[in-house]
């Protein structure tokens, strides 16, 4: 299997930081859906229509069908699905429902961003904004670290 068009593009050396968050949460006190609030909830939704990193797929679907034939497409598809389970898991808690369900839906239809992992490990992140309150949630679908031989690196530079 080899890489999509849009995982060729990928500037991988060069990647964008992650998103500058104001606070971390949590969706459902679930440490496997983590969510960045962009701004302070004293400023509102007033902030935050910038990208958050480096466009890739227009949104999951894309991603899902990019997985079928691409490896690294595969790979993150494979912890979107953890993603989306654990947040279908949320949606069975009455309080997520009664509390939560409102502002923290599937981010169906939304840009898929990636950026470097956090301290620069090798690696990326996917984020994509919450669909509801998009201009002050994002979500922090997967992230993938890499792992080369640098021998190996050297013989691709040839």
């Amino acid at each position: 299997m080899a890489l999509c068009s849009l995982c060729c593009e990928l500037p991988f050396a060069s990647l964008p930081d992650p998103p500058s968050n104001q606070s971390f949460a949590r969706v459902n006190d679930n440490s496997e859906l983590p969510a960045l609030w962009l701004s302070s909830p004293n400023q509102g939704e007033t902030i935050q229509s910038e990208p958050l990193g480096f466009t890739w797929h227009k949104h999951l679907s894309a991603l899902a069908l990019s997985a079928e034939s691409c490896v690294l497409c595969s790979i993150i598809q494979d912890g979107v699905k953890q993603w989306l389970s654990h947040f279908e898991e949320a949606g069975k808690n009455p309080l997520f429902v009664e509390f939560h369900e409102a502002i923290h839906q599937v981010p169906e239809g939304q840009q898929l961003w990636v950026t470097k992992r956090y301290g620069d490990a090798p690696g990326m992140l996917v984020f994509v904004r919450n669909p509801v309150k998009s201009r002050v949630f994002v979500y922090l679908l997967t992230g993938v670290s890499f792992a080369v031989n640098d021998s190996k690196i050297s013989k691709c530079q040839r």
